[in-house]
C-alpha cells in the first residue's frame, strides 16, 4: 500500500517493474494515513488518494474489493459500490495514447516500449489511436495542481515563512510551473482557492469527455526509468533526459499528478526495460469512479505488456 498526491504508488511501480492502481479520489479511506499527525489539522484534502501496488492486475482487484468504500471514520470515502465487470477482451477495446504530454522530454527508451505496446495492441486486434483530449493544456494543469498543493501545505506553514517562500520560490523554480505555481499560491486566500477548485473542474471534465470515446487513455508514467538517489536538498535537482535537462519534480510527476488533479483512476503495468535493463511502466487512464472496468482493460492489455518479471539476482 502507498498513498498518492502526485504520482507515489504509480512512479515506484515504474522504476521497480510491479503493477499499481491509483483509484477513483474518495474510493479508499485514508484513515490513519499520515501527514496529518495525529491530532492536528488534516489539511490533505484533496489530490492524495491510497492505492495498492502488486504482482499482477488481478492482485490490484483484490485488494481494491478489499480496501475500497467508507470504514466509518473516513467521511470522504463515499458509499458508491465497485460495479460487476464481465471482463474484457482486447479485440473488444479501443485505446487512446501519447507520448506527447506539452512538449515534456521522455527518454528514447520509454517512447520505444510504448510505441511497442501501442502496435502489439493493434495486432492484438485492439482499436487503437494516438490521441489526447483536443483542449488540454498541460502547462495550465500542472500549474493548478501546483497552486492547489501550495494552498494546502499552507495550512501547517506560518504566514511569515509563506510570506518568504512566495517571494523566493519564483526565482528558485522558475523552470518548474509545478513548483513555482505552489509556491506563489501559499498566501493564496479563499477567492484563489475557489479559482483553482473551478479550474480543476475545468480539466476534470475535459478529460472525462475525452474518455468518454475511448475505454482507456496509455501514456508514460515518468520521463524516464529509475535515476540515483539524491542527496539532501536536492531533490528537484534537474534530471538529464537524453541530453535535455529537465527541473527533477517535472521529470518525475508532470506526467502523474494531472490525474492526481482531475481524481481519475489510473493502473501502472510494466512494459519492459530500458537499454541499461531497468524497468519502464506505463500508466492507463481511466473514466472516475470505473476501476473496476479499468482494471478489466489493464489485464487485458498485460497480455501485451507482459506479467511482473523479477529482478536479477545480484548475490
Amino acid at each position: 500500500m502507498g498513498s498518492d498526491l502526485g504520482g507515489s504508488v504509480r512512479i515506484p511501480a515504474h522504476f521497480c517493474g510491479v503493477f499499481s492502481l491509483k483509484p477513483t479520489e474518495g474510493r479508499i479511506p485514508m484513515t490513519g494515513h499520515v501527514p496529518p499527525l495525529p491530532g492536528t489539522m488534516n489539511w490533505l484534502r484533496h489530490l492524495a488518494v491510497a492505492g495498492p501496488m502488486a504482482r499482477s492486475v488481478a492482485d490490484l482487484r483484490q485488494a481494491l474489493s478489499i480496501l475500497a468504500g467508507p470504514d466509518g471514520k473516513d467521511p470522504s470515502a463515499l458509499p458508491i459500490p465497485l460495479a460487476a465487470t464481465p471482463g474484457r477482451a482486447l479485440k473488444d477495446c479501443r485505446i487512446a495514447w501519447t507520448d506527447d504530454l506539452g512538449g515534456l522530454p521522455v527518454s528514447a527508451d520509454t517512447r520505444e516500449a510504448l510505441g511497442r505496446v501501442a502496435d502489439g495492441l493493434a495486432a492484438a486486434g485492439c482499436r487503437v489511436e494516438r490521441a489526447h483530449p483536443p483542449d488540454f493544456d498541460w502547462d495550465a494543469i500542472w500549474r493548478t495542481y501546483g497552486g492547489l498543493v501550495g494552498v494546502l501545505l499552507a495550512a501547517q506553514v506560518p504566514f511569515p515563512l509563506r510570506a518568504v517562500l512566495r517571494s523566493l520560490g519564483g526565482l528558485i523554480f522558475r523552470k518548474d510551473p509545478v513548483t513555482r505555481a505552489g509556491s506563489r499560491r501559499v498566501t493564496a486566500g479563499m477567492k484563489s482557492y475557489f479559482s483553482l477548485l473551478e479550474q480543476r473542474d475545468r480539466w476534470t471534465r475535459s478529460l472525462e469527455g475525452f474518455l468518454s470515446g475511448v475505454d482507456a487513455w496509455l501514456l508514460p508514467v515518468s520521463s524516464a526509468p529509475a535515476f540515483p538517489h539524491r542527496k539532501p536538498g536536492r531533490i528537484n535537482a534537474s534530471l538529464e533526459v537524453d541530453g535535455i535537462a529537465v527541473p527533477g519534480h517535472l521529470a518525475t510527476l508532470g506526467m502523474t499528478c494531472p490525474f492526481n488533479l482531475t481524481g481519475s483512476p489510473v493502473v501502472v503495468l510494466p512494459m519492459g526495460r530500458s537499454r541499461e535493463g531497468l524497468p519502464m511502466g506505463c500508466q492507463l487512464v481511466g473514466r472516475r469512479w470505473e476501476d473496476m472496468a479499468l482494471l478489466d482493460v489493464a489485464e487485458a492489455l498485460s497480455e501485451v505488456t507482459g506479467p511482473f518479471v523479477p529482478p536479477p539476482q545480484r548475490c
